[in-house]
């Protein structure tokens, strides 16, 4: 069985990684101005080839344009650059194929795109926002020509002004740098604001990102921190970004389902310090998975004490019982350790009942 879930997770790497190519490959073809020799792609470990095997790159670079032309995006041979297995071919996207024209999609089509970009557009946050908003009312006078009216929308009372576009270009600017950031897999200098409404400068290697409670979290290293711990910030709290520099490699093992449990830390509510203690013996990597770095330890005698923040008494009892099999107990407030006792209570009790 363990070699089952060894396998699982293996695959879902591999998938991970395929994605990461197929995305850099979208961006890298959509910006070039010129075509790009095979030996250029293949030979560009960022982009997730660089294996040191030229053929078995060649391999995978020629999945990936097939993988590609399936989603719609097409990358063709430039003509007369040779076969496709000759690494000094080169490669441009065929814009013709990828792109249709708007005067050639139907109303209906276009309406039900013009409606998708402006429920995209009421996001709070959003990289390429302007863009976006600029691809919008393209659309819109396309499609109002096409119908024979003065407007495209009958939503435009809830699409975001052009002043609100303007008060949230400095986050959605960071946020873009940070993209970019991540795509160049280079760490990126930010000012982030503090929950407690302080700013702080920080050195971030962005590793992944997840949305909860309608917040976007952004998972990754703070090189300006000793040891470089892996940090959750949330994405409405980064002020500025400054142009990416050090470079950087996600681990191997990163997941960034690992770092939900500040799900208890999540969401509306005042924050509350919370404290779990552990058994000194619990080994450092151990102990690390678990807490990710958040928070501060304090050996105590045969424990170690770990507190962090928490809004959800049960939900941080939850994750302790999660991680009970590992001497995770509840130390502090009574809240806490009151929901852990009666969770106990309830359980025992159902057992004594089936008994």
């Amino acid at each position: 069985m363990p070699q089952a879930g060894k396998g699982r997770r293996g695959r879902r790497t591999a998938k991970t990684r395929s994605n990461e190519r197929l995305m850099n490959l979208v961006l890298l073809f959509s910006s070039a101005r010129k075509p790009l020799a095979t030996s250029t792609v293949i030979a560009d470990s960022d982009l997730g080839y660089g294996s040191g095997n030229p053929a078995s790159d060649q391999r995978k670079f020629r999945r990936d344009r097939a993988e590609l032309a399936a989603l719609g995006f097409h990358v063709r041979e430039v003509a007369g650059a040779g076969g496709a297995q000759n690494t000094e071919s080169s490669w441009e996207l065929d814009r013709a194929a990828t792109y249709a024209e708007l005067p050639a999609l139907p109303a209906d089509d276009l309406l039900t795109l013009i409606h998708g970009i402006e429920m995209h557009l009421r996001r709070p946050l959003l990289p390429y926002r302007d863009e976006l908003a600029r691809a919008l009312e393209k659309l819109r006078a396309v499609c109002a020509r096409s119908l024979g009216t003065e407007a495209a929308s009958d939503d435009d009372k809830d699409t975001p002004s052009h002043q609100q576009l303007r008060a949230e270009r400095p986050a959605r600017i960071a946020l873009s740098i940070l993209w970019t950031g991540w795509r160049e897999r280079r760490a990126v200098p930010l000012r982030y604001r503090r929950a407690d409404g302080t700013a702080s400068k920080r050195l971030v290697a962005l590793y992944g990102m997840f949305s909860e409670n309608g917040f976007l979290y952004l998972v990754g290293a703070d090189f300006a921190q000793g040891g470089a711990p892996v940090r959750t910030f949330r994405a409405d709290r980064v002020l500025a970004a400054g142009k990416p520099t050090q470079p950087y490699e996600i681990p191997a093992d990163f997941s960034v389902d690992a770092y939900r449990f500040f799900s208890f830390a999540l969401g509306a509510g005042e924050k509350h310090p919370v404290t779990f203690s552990f058994p000194a013996t619990l080994p450092a990597a151990e102990l690390v998975r678990i807490t990710h770095g958040a928070g501060t330890l304090e050996p105590r005698g045969e424990v170690v004490l770990w507190t962090v923040e928490a809004r959800n008494y049960d939900a941080a009892c939850s994750y302790a019982f999660e991680h009970a099999g590992r001497g995770m107990r509840p130390v502090a407030p009574t809240e806490l350790v009151s929901c852990w006792n009666d969770r106990i209570a309830k359980a025992v009790g159902a057992y004594g009942r089936v008994g």
